[in-house]
């Protein structure tokens, strides 16, 4: 299973918030191979439903989930999110979304799909959310971190407010390239941090290690 090392924090952050947590039902919005979910079964007995609109993203989940400690818990839909319904809510919902909206796009149609907005579009996926979550639920997203401006917009329109707050750069001295988010319906003080992957000499940090080493063979 191919990752990204901003993914893997990101999944890592969200289980750690997770953990003491008890909650029912989670849905993770395109979840490409299904790391995100793996990595939040492990912390917590929550259902997982899982969505991806590729065929082949889809069946690699599947077997993913199928080969896991935790498949009973975990299912996958090969559905586009706009036209997924649920009757049930949601206590979280978690989505990498598309980078690179207006970039180039290649001419992989599933790349396009997994790393663009030609399938999912940020307002369009912020639009959709209150629907499905609980109303003590939240969203955590994973964004570029030049994109924090126009989501923070967005989710006010849609009366969903950014409780916490975690910038992410390559190095302590680097610019910030990634900024986690975590979301819910109510209003509430919001809390910011910072966090690097690496220190200085290109060794993984501290907190980067911290939280990623019940997932990593080696650290």
């Amino acid at each position: 299973m191919k990752v990204s090392t901003d993914s893997c924090l990101f999944g890592a952050w969200v289980a750690e918030k997770l953990k003491n947590i008890s909650i029912k039902k989670i849905l993770d919005v395109g979840t490409g191979t299904g790391l995100l979910s793996l990595m939040l079964a492990q912390k917590n007995t929550a259902e997982i439903l899982a969505l991806e609109i590729d065929k082949k993203a889809a069946e690699q989940a599947y077997g993913n989930f199928a080969a896991s400690p935790w498949a009973e818990r975990l299912t996958v839909r090969e559905i586009d999110f706009m036209q997924f319904t649920s009757e049930s809510r949601f206590e979280l919902l978690i989505c990498n979304p598309p980078f690179y909206e207006n970039s180039l796009h290649s001419n992989d149609e599933g790349k396009n799909l997994a790393h663009h907005d030609a399938g999912l579009q940020l307002e369009k996926l912020i639009q959709k959310v209150p629907s499905l979550m609980h109303e003590n639920g939240h969203i955590a997203l994973l964004l570029p971190y030049d994109r924090i401006g126009e989501a923070e917009v967005t989710l006010m329109k849609n009366n969903l407010f950014v409780e916490e707050k975690i910038i992410v750069s390559d190095k302590a001295e680097s610019r910030a390239i990634r900024i986690m988010l975590w979301v819910g319906k109510k209003e509430k003080e919001c809390s910011t941090e910072k966090m690097s992957i690496y220190k200085a000499d290109r060794q993984y940090s501290t907190s980067f290690t911290d939280l990623l080493l019940p997932y990593y063979l080696y650290l």
